[in-house]
């Protein structure tokens, strides 16, 4: 049976973006070279988004990524539906229309180049599901009408591994040939099936990923929660503010006992869970998939603070209060810190002399530490119900923990660091990365800041797309008032900026997960009296 190769026809500036997204779920084949072509490409313009569906010209720098992805017929419509379901579960399917599918074959015809074998060797996946549709009774799939090639076709070409899990995609088992003949099947081929497929790709656990649902539920009754920042003041208090994956399907392995969402976990509880990790820019990380979530799309961003200039060369002066310490660095504050996302590529950055970071979920405190400990970093946790509230728990700052996290709301943050901040390297960079908005903590972010030196806040916020330029003017103005307040005279006045809109990932169709590089200056010199005349 003869199959062809599925390649993407890629714009330049689209070409590392969809390389590493093809590599992250391992459909990029690596046996062939990403070769520079101009085939022509349409698209709509959208002059509202400039790096997404803009238009190209017909001779626009186009580059064509093989994939190991195969199809039994290369008709138009097909390969655009693959195209599709295959930019989805990459979250890119914000450039849909700046990028085509096509087939080694068609591509041939058009290059002077070797031409790309017309048939690919299947992956362990597909082909571990093949040979296990190959065991199912013959006449079983005769009386449902169905073939192994319909379901091969039909099966997601994408998945994830956190080792030792193999994710699937939600769509996994919901198509309609999969639907007929799991309808079909007796408990035990599910069961095999699952264990084939661990088998095949070398894990010791399957399950099939899901949207994280905006409300917790324990039987039928929602669940409330403590949200990690409580300063909006119509806070909807059942809403899964800790985005706790509920709804994860595990179909292999033991995962552990299932706690309820409002369950506070004890270190029993740690030592019987199904833990998962991963490695991204370098940085070791781990979670338990049961109670926490990851988003492998925060990646770039991760990638980009270890580059930022201001973390490579921190300020040359500190002040004369604040001892004896290296100079130039500086303190990073975290005020979302999860499982160290971000707070990790802070503590990795030569600049950083310390990463404080506020937490309220027990099970991403959990993998904080874990994964520092990997890393190489030292980390102290500071559980505040523990030490009863006492105010006095950060007094003592004279170890050398790399990372400290507080396991409390990160309101607490300003006071604490109020408290020991002549002891601090200054805080230069605060990160507040919580969506849909970190509105909430922008007021504690200016207050963290060094008072002095001025810095950055890291504001992270999904943002529909034609609105980024009009929501920076507005969120900018927020930041003017949090920092200058009434100060109507422009001379005493800090300036306040926007420095760089990052657009993480497609959030949602056009809607970006965005974060904003939003720069508050050291504050003006004193007017003399001869200046305020």
């Amino acid at each position: 049976m003869t199959t062809h190769q599925v390649s993407l026809l890629v714009p330049k500036d689209l070409v590392k973006t969809t390389k590493d997204a093809l590599a992250h779920h391992n459909l990029l084949d690596k046996t062939n070279k990403i070769k520079h072509t101009t085939t022509p490409q349409t698209t709509d313009p959208v002059a509202s988004c400039p790096q997404a569906n803009r238009a190209i010209s017909s001779e626009a720098d186009i580059y064509l990524l093989p994939t190991t992805l195969t199809v039994l017929h290369a008709s138009p419509t097909n390969l655009e539906q693959v195209k599709i379901a295959l930019l989805k579960d990459m979250d890119m399917d914000l450039y849909s229309k700046r990028i085509t599918a096509t087939t080694a074959a068609t591509q041939a015809s058009k290059s002077k180049e070797r031409p790309t074998p017309t048939t690919t060797k299947p992956t362990p996946l597909s082909a571990a599901l093949s040979s296990w549709l190959s065991t199912l009774p013959a006449d079983l799939l005769v009386s449902v009408n169905l073939t192994i090639a319909a379901l091969l076709a039909a099966f997601p070409k994408t998945y994830t591994i956190y080792t030792p899990l193999l994710l699937l995609p939600p769509t996994t088992f919901s198509s309609p040939p999969w639907r007929l003949l799991i309808a079909n099947l007796r408990p035990g081929h599910v069961q095999g099936l699952c264990k084939a497929l661990a088998t095949a790709m070398k894990v010791t656990h399957v399950a099939i990923n899901a949207p994280i649902p905006p409300l917790l539920e324990t039987n039928n009754t929602t669940t409330t929660i403590t949200t990690t920042t409580t300063t909006n003041a119509n806070v909807n208090a059942n809403a899964n503010y800790m985005r706790i994956p509920t709804h994860i399907t595990p179909l292999h392995g033991v995962f552990g006992p299932l706690l309820p969402p409002k369950h506070i976990p004890t270190p029993p509880d740690f030592d019987r869970a199904f833990w998962v990790s991963t490695v991204q820019n370098g940085i070791y990380q781990t979670w338990a998939p049961r109670y926490t979530m990851f988003s492998r799309g925060n990646v770039s961003e991760k990638a980009r603070i270890l580059r930022l200039p201001a973390l490579t060369t921190a300020p040359s002066v500190v002040g004369s209060d604040r001892g004896i310490r290296e100079e130039g660095k500086c303190t990073a504050v975290d005020l979302y810190a999860g499982i160290g996302y971000f707070a990790f590529s802070y503590a990795h950055a030569a600049a950083v002399e310390r990463v404080l970071g506020w937490e309220l979920s027990a099970w991403s405190v959990e993998g904080l530490r874990r994964a520092a400990a990997v890393n190489n970093w030292t980390v102290r946790v500071i559980d505040v119900a523990e030490e009863d509230g006492d105010v006095e728990v950060v007094d003592d700052l004279d170890g050398d923990e790399r990372i400290i996290v507080f396991k409390e709301d990160n309101l607490h943050a300003l006071r604490r660091i109020q408290k020991v901040r002549t002891r601090l390297a200054p805080v230069r960079h605060v990160n507040c990365g919580l969506l849909p908005t970190s509105r909430g903590s922008w007021d504690v972010a200016v207050g963290v800041l060094d008072p002095g030196l001025g810095g950055w806040i890291h504001a992270h916020e999904n943002i529909a797309v034609e609105d980024i330029g009009s929501r920076t003017v507005e969120i900018v103005n927020i930041f003017t008032t949090l920092v200058n307040g009434d100060e109507r005279d422009a001379r005493k006045q800090r300036k306040v900026e926007c420095q760089h809109v990052e657009r993480v990932k497609s959030y949602a169709p056009g809607v970006m997960h965005c974060v904003l590089d939003i720069y508050i200056p050291p504050p003006p010199k004193p007017i003399s009296p001869e200046q305020e005349d």
